[in-house]
């Protein structure tokens, strides 16, 4: 996954900087990189194999309380991780693209420079963090979609790697029906960046 998003982010490199040279081109992020929805897009379509396989992985996991992996679908798999890779990677990114933005003050060759460090950056060090979120998401999408509709649910925090309080509320509030919301609003975990939480049937 992360190989494969390494390489959309150069060929993404190559088509802004050539969007730079042009001079009458806008310098407005949207016009550099696309809207926030188009950006993420680039990424959640060039890992849908990976993700879908972490989904059946999590399907998988569910198999013995009932789950199906024919709930699993590339459609609902892809509209899960778009939102976390827009609330995640692409807003992150946004976030650095911004500020480089603002520094070249509309000096284009600056910006250019300032934008090759900004994906060096996120080639070489802050994707991978970012990697294994879409894949926690991915495996726990696919565990909560493969439960039968009428299924209870209880969040379960990973006793080798406390998250956060939220998340224990998330787990105090015992077993909900799929499709109800825990205390934090989601219907499943990640609730936040580095979650590792899981999602589970309630057996009684």
């Amino acid at each position: 996954m992360a190989r494969k998003l390494k390489r959309v982010l150069a060929d993404e490199q190559n088509t802004v900087l050539a969007h730079l040279r042009q001079k009458r081109s806008s310098l407005e992020i949207d016009a550099i990189f696309g809207t926030v929805a188009e950006h993420a897009a680039r990424y959640v379509t060039a890992i849908a194999e990976e993700t879908m396989s972490a989904a059946s992985s999590g399907a998988a996991a569910t198999k013995a309380a009932g789950g199906s992996s024919r709930r699993v679908t590339q459609k609902a798999v892809n509209e899960s991780i778009a939102q976390v890779v827009v609330e995640g990677l692409v807003s992150a990114f946004r976030e650095d693209a911004r500020i480089a933005i603002g520094e070249a003050e509309g000096d284009r060759d600056l910006l250019a420079g300032l934008v090759r460090d900004v994906y060096r950056m996120w080639k070489s060090d802050r994707l991978d963090s970012h990697v294994d979120d879409i894949a926690v998401a991915a495996h726990a999408r696919g565990a909560y979609l493969a439960l039968d509709n009428a299924a209870t649910v209880s969040w379960s925090v990973d006793p080798a790697s406390p998250c956060c309080s939220e998340c224990e509320d998330n787990s105090l509030a015992g077993g909900v029906t799929k499709g109800e919301k825990f205390p934090t609003g989601h219907v499943h975990p990640p609730a936040h960046p580095g979650c590792r939480c899981l999602v589970g049937p309630v057996r009684h």
